[in-house]
């Protein structure tokens, strides 16, 4: 039986910031790991910690999920909920540009967004475009970086 090729590169990364080690489920996520570890006015980040439980698109509280007893939710985990030095959180979603418009991750902006405005985040959803101005802003040089301005500059011409 052949093994089925995976889509995206997938490993382990040790943060230096958090003192765990991560696993990355695409090369997106990845980069933003290292740029969080980096950038001094991050002061901590988690990695798929958070868990949102949600029943038809509406985010739970801990009362209504106590209160539900057993009931079986279905539940979403955001990719980074980001600490900065000024106590200021974001949760991001990390996806390709192809996924952007998706009906799942349509549903995880929905319900990431109601999270965030109950516990005073903002919720961001962050491709390679957003990533890749970061990783310069920090001074990491990645091979793509010249593609990426050549494309900058055609879509502003």
């Amino acid at each position: 039986m052949r093994r089925k090729k995976r889509r995206y590169k997938t490993g382990f990364y040790k943060s230096e910031k958090t003192n765990k080690k991560m696993m990355y489920r695409s090369s997106y996520e990845l980069r933003l790991m290292k740029c969080l570890d980096i950038d001094d006015s991050v002061k901590n980040y988690e990695y798929e910690e958070t868990v949102i439980k949600h029943v038809r698109n509406k985010v739970l509280t801990n009362d209504q999920i106590e209160a539900a007893g057993d009931r079986k939710f279905r539940s979403y985990t955001p990719d980074f909920i980001v600490t900065f030095n000024n106590d200021k959180k974001i949760m991001i979603e990390v996806k390709s540009e192809i996924m952007l418009y998706s009906s799942s991750t349509q549903r995880k902006k929905i319900l990431g967004e109601q999270y965030c405005s109950m516990h005073g985040m903002e919720y961001c959803i962050w491709t390679l475009h957003d990533i890749i101005p970061y990783e310069m802003k920090l001074n990491i040089d990645m091979p793509d970086h010249e593609y990426w301005l050549d494309w900058k500059e055609s879509q502003c011409e």
